[in-house]
């Protein structure tokens, strides 16, 4: 195998969720702010935790006192929308560890978030480890070097799954490759192919074909 580990980033990768995120900071920051926001002003700092993302709006304290309301709605748009991986995504998780990759799951969201968000898939036993973001910094760079730690794999055994061009700057960083994933509404592939992926798979049945492939 050339990769002995593969990192799943989660919003728009491996769920459907990017526009939840951002109904979840427009509905927090119009009751903490009173005014509304642009989905360009929110996801301007998408790359921060979510409390990172609240600080640079509300600054740190607030930030903090803040948090729980987001969580709630959250929590409750995940059921409203009965917001769901993509279809495959579960199949191809439980077949790569079945041919032998390690799995993990390194995203910038914060613990609090990617706990609701495995609990309502009932996710838990999926991932050999969970790495979170941090409210400091827009690299998962960190994150990703966490998990490869837990994993005891070397950057070069490893491939980073993920939609946006940060996963490719973040990547690049550690270094490790990348392949990205094309496959979301939300996804701009134009964005992502001009941060030139080691890989860039349109569809996940592509880069289940592909790593069936590395596997043999």
């Amino acid at each position: 195998m050339k990769y002995k580990a593969l990192l799943f980033d989660f919003d728009g990768t491996v769920a459907d969720t990017y526009d939840l995120c951002v109904e979840s900071f427009r509905l927090t920051l119009l009751e903490a702010l009173g005014k509304e926001l642009s989905r360009a002003e929110i996801t301007a700092h998408f790359g921060y935790n979510e409390e990172g993302v609240l600080r640079r709006f509300l600054g740190e304290e607030r930030a903090r006192e803040t948090m729980p309301l987001l969580l709630t709605h959250y929590r409750t748009l995940m059921q409203q929308r009965n917001a769901a991986p993509f279809p495959g995504v579960r199949e191809l998780l439980m077949q790569s560890r079945k041919q032998g990759y390690r799995i993990a799951l390194a995203t910038g969201k914060s613990k609090a978030t990617t706990d609701i968000s495995l609990d309502c898939y009932a996710w838990g036993d999926l991932f050999e480890c969970v790495t979170t973001g941090s409210p400091l910094t827009q690299s998962k760079t960190g994150t990703m070097k966490q998990a490869l730690t837990l994993l005891n794999v070397s950057p070069e055994e490893a491939l980073y799954i993920g939609d946006a061009p940060s996963d490719v700057t973040s990547a690049r960083g550690v270094p490790m490759r990348i392949a990205g994933a094309g496959w979301a509404a939300s996804t701009d592939i134009s964005l992502l192919k001009k941060a030139e992926p080691d890989y860039l798979f349109a569809s996940i049945a592509e880069l289940s074909q592909f790593l069936s492939g590395d596997a043999q």
